[in-house]
C-alpha cells in the first residue's frame, strides 16, 4: 500500500524545504519542536549514555565490591590468572564507560573498548552452540542482546560525533 492516495504526489508542497526532505531536515540539528529541544540539550547525551553503559560500569562496580567473586567468575570461565583477569576487565568495563558518557573525542576508544570485551565475552561465557535445552536458549538469547549492546555503542559514537560537530558550528 502506498504512502499517499493515488493521484497525491506526497505532503504539501509547503511542508518542504528545497531539498525535498521536510520541514527540519535542511535546518541544523534537524529535529524541531521537542524531540529538537532533547537532542540538542546539553543533558541529554550523557543520561543516555549513562543507560547505554549501565551493564558495563554496574558489572565494574560489582566486581570492585566483591573481587573475590570477581576473580572466582573468571577462573569457572578458566581464564587465568583469574585476578588479572578481574582487573582487566574492571578497568576496560570502567574506563570504556567514562569515555563513551563523556562523549568527548575518545568516545570511539570507550565503546571500541566495550565491544571488544563483548564480543570476547561470546567465545568465552555464551557458548550456546554447545548446549542443548533452554540453557542453550538463554545463551543465544544473551549473545543476541550482546549485539544489541554493541548497535548501541556504536550509534553513541556517532551521535557523540554530531553533537560535537554541532558545538564547532
Amino acid at each position: 500500500m502506498d504512502a499517499f492516495p493515488q493521484g497525491d504526489a506526497g505532503p504539501p508542497q509547503d511542508a518542504l524545504t528545497p531539498s525535498g526532505r521536510g520541514p527540519s531536515a535542511d535546518r541544523p540539528g534537524g529535529f524541531s519542536g521537542w524531540v529538537g529541544r532533547m537532542a540538542r540539550a546539553r543533558w541529554v547525551y550523557p543520561v543516555l549514555a549513562t543507560l547505554l553503559t549501565y551493564i558495563f560500569w554496574w558489572s565494574s562496580l560489582t566486581k570492585i565490591v566483591g573481587f573475590e567473586a570477581a576473580t572466582a567468575e573468571m577462573a569457572q570461565f578458566g581464564l587465568n590468572p583469574p585476578a588479572a583477569f578481574a582487573a582487566l576487565t574492571i578497568a576496560v568495563q570502567l574506563l570504556g564507560a567514562v569515555l563513551v558518557i563523556c562523549g568527548g573525542r575518545l568516545v570511539w576508544l570507550g565503546a571500541g573498548m566495550l565491544i571488544v570485551m563483548t564480543l570476547g565475552t561470546v567465545p568465552v561465557a555464551h557458548r550456546y552452540w554447545q548446549m542443548t535445552g533452554i540453557q542453550a536458549i538463554l545463551e543465544q538469547a544473551i549473545v543476541q542482546e550482546h549485539f544489541s549492546v554493541i548497535g548501541g555503542l556504536l550509534l553513541a559514537v556517532v551521535a557523540a560525533e554530531l553533537r560535537r560537530k554541532a558545538k564547532d558550528t
